[in-house]
C-alpha cells in the first residue's frame, strides 16, 4: 500500500483526475460558499459575545473560526469568479477559435505590443487555469496557516496556565522564564523560516539549531496534513511568488476593512461605538447603554439601563462583569474567604476543585457588599442606594443587576452615573435617559 503512489496506473489515474479537477473545484466552492455565508453571522455573534464576556479561551476559538470562514469565503469567491471566466473563455474558443491578429489589421507598435503581451488565446486560458488551481489550493493552505497561529498562541496560553497552577518559588519562576523564552525563540525562528521560504533550512549552521524547533512546531501544528502542499508550491518560481504575496495581500485587505468615515469634524459620532465614550460624558446616547437596543453585534460595554425613554417608576441597571471589577474588589475587600475554585479553564467531565455552599454564600454576600461600596450610583449628581445581585441578560452576558427608584425624578432628561475610586477623572459609566411617567 505504501508503494501505491509509484505504480503507473495510479499516476495515470492522477493525471486524468487532474484534467477533470475543475468540476470538483466548482462543486466544492459552490457548496462551501453557501454553507459559510449561512454560518458566518452566527460565528460572528459568538465571537462578539466571547470578547464581551472576556472569555479568553472561547475568544481564541471564536476568532479562529471567524477568520477562517472569512478567508475561505474570500478565496472561494475569487476562485469561483476565475473559474467562471475560464469556462466562458473555453466557450468562446469553441466558437471563434484563436485570436487572428492579422484580421485586426493592427499597425506599428500596437501590433508588436499586443501580439507579445496578449499572445495566443490558449495562453490566456492556461493563465486562468493556473491561477484558479493555485488559489483553490491556497485557500486551504491559509486555513492551516491560521490554525497554526492559533495553536501556537493556545500552547503559549497553556504554558502560562500550567505555571500558574504550580507553587510560586524561585525554581518555578526560572523554569517559566526559560520555557517561555525557548518557546518564543522557536516561534520567531519558525516565522523567519516561513517568510524567507525555508531560508533557515538552507543554512548549514542555523539548520542544526532550528531543526529541533522545526520538529516540535511541525507536530503541534499538524503539518503532516499540509507540508507536502507547501513544498510542492514553493519548488517553482510561480509558487514562491504566490507565498510572498499572501501576507501583504491580506494585510492590504485588513487595512481596507479598517477604513472608516468621519461624518463631521466636530460631532464625534464614532465615539458612539468607542470604549472612550465616557470621556465625552452624557452628551452621547450609545446603543450599548440601553438593554432594548442590544443585538448580535452590540453588547454592554460597562453598564446599561432598560431604555432611552423610561415610563416606569424604576430604573433597571445592569453592570457587565469585567476583570477590572474583580481586581478592584480583591484590592479593597478583606472579608473574602480563600476560595478553592481556581479561575480559568476547567472540564465539566473531569474532577475539579469545588467550594462548600456556606463559604460560597458568605463570599457572595461579601463580594456584593464590597461592589456596592466601591461602585457608587448617582442620578443627576445625587447618590442613590443600590442593592445589586449577580445576574445575566438575554444575550448571555453576566454581571450585576439592580433596580433604582425614580419617584424623585421630574419629567425630562436625566443622567445616570456609576463611579468608583480608581476612576479619578472619568466615570465608570455615564448614561443619559428621558423620564416621562
Amino acid at each position: 500500500m505504501e508503494q501505491e503512489h509509484k505504480k503507473t496506473a495510479f499516476k495515470k489515474w492522477l493525471d486524468n483526475l487532474q484534467q477533470e479537477s475543475w468540476q470538483l473545484e466548482l462543486i466544492i466552492s459552490g457548496f462551501l460558499i453557501y454553507a459559510l455565508f449561512s454560518a458566518f453571522g452566527t460565528l460572528l455573534e459568538n465571537s462578539t459575545l466571547a470578547v464581551a464576556q472576556e472569555n479568553l479561551y472561547r475568544s481564541i476559538v471564536a476568532l479562529f473560526s471567524v477568520f477562517s470562514v472569512f478567508i475561505l469565503m474570500l478565496n472561494l469567491c475569487i476562485h469561483l469568479i476565475l473559474r467562471g471566466i475560464w469556462i466562458a473563455a473555453i466557450g468562446l474558443r469553441s466558437v471563434s477559435g484563436e485570436i487572428d491578429y492579422e484580421k485586426l489589421k493592427l499597425k506599428g507598435k500596437f501590433h508588436a505590443f499586443l501580439t507579445e503581451k496578449v499572445g495566443p488565446f490558449d495562453k490566456y486560458i492556461a493563465f486562468l487555469e493556473k491561477y484558479s488551481s493555485i488559489i483553490f489550493a491556497n485557500t486551504f493552505l491559509m486555513i492551516f496557516f491560521l490554525f497554526s497561529v492559533f495553536v501556537i498562541l493556545g500552547v503559549l496560553l497553556i504554558i502560562k496556565t500550567l505555571f500558574i497552577l504550580l507553587p510560586t518559588n524561585t525554581f518555578t519562576s526560572i523554569l517559566e522564564y526559560s520555557v517561555t523564552f525557548l518557546y518564543l525563540l522557536g516561534v520567531l525562528l519558525t516565522f523567519i523560516d516561513f517568510m524567507t521560504i525555508s531560508g533557515l533550512k538552507r543554512s548549514r549552521i542555523i539548520a542544526k539549531v532550528y531543526y529541533p524547533f522545526y520538529r516540535f512546531f511541525s507536530i503541534i501544528t499538524l503539518s503532516i496534513f499540509y507540508r507536502p502542499m507547501i513544498y510542492n508550491l514553493i519548488d517553482n518560481k510561480f509558487g514562491r511568488r504566490m507565498i510572498r504575496v499572501i501576507i501583504p495581500a491580506y494585510l492590504l485587505i485588513l487595512f481596507v476593512a479598517s477604513l472608516d468615515y468621519h461624518y463631521s469634524a466636530y460631532l464625534p459620532f464614532e465615539s458612539l461605538e468607542s470604549p472612550k465614550k465616557n470621556q465625552i460624558g452624557a452628551s452621547l446616547a450609545s446603543p450599548d447603554h440601553y438593554l432594548d437596543e442590544l443585538n448580535s453585534e452590540i453588547y454592554v460595554l460597562n453598564a446599561a439601563i432598560q431604555s432611552k425613554t423610561i415610563s416606569e417608576n424604576h430604573l433597571q441597571v445592569f453592570v457587565s462583569f469585567h476583570q477590572e471589577i474583580e481586581d478592584i474588589i480583591l484590592a479593597n475587600c478583606n472579608g473574602l474567604a480563600e476560595s478553592k475554585i481556581r479561575k480559568g479553564l476547567f472540564s465539566k467531565i473531569l474532577p475539579h476543585s469545588t467550594q462548600d455552599d456556606t463559604t460560597v454564600k458568605q463570599n457572595l454576600m461579601t463580594y456584593l457588599n464590597c461592589f456596592q461600596q466601591q461602585f457608587k450610583v448617582y442620578i443627576d449628581g445625587q447618590r442613590i442606594n443600590s442593592d445589586f445581585v449577580i445576574s445575566s441578560i438575554h444575550n448571555g452576558q453576566v454581571g450585576f443587576e439592580s433596580n433604582l427608584p425614580l419617584q424623585q425624578c421630574t419629567p425630562g432628561k436625566h443622567v445616570f452615573r456609576i463611579e468608583h475610586p480608581s476612576e479619578s477623572v472619568d466615570s465608570f459609566a455615564s448614561i443619559v435617559f428621558w423620564y416621562y411617567p
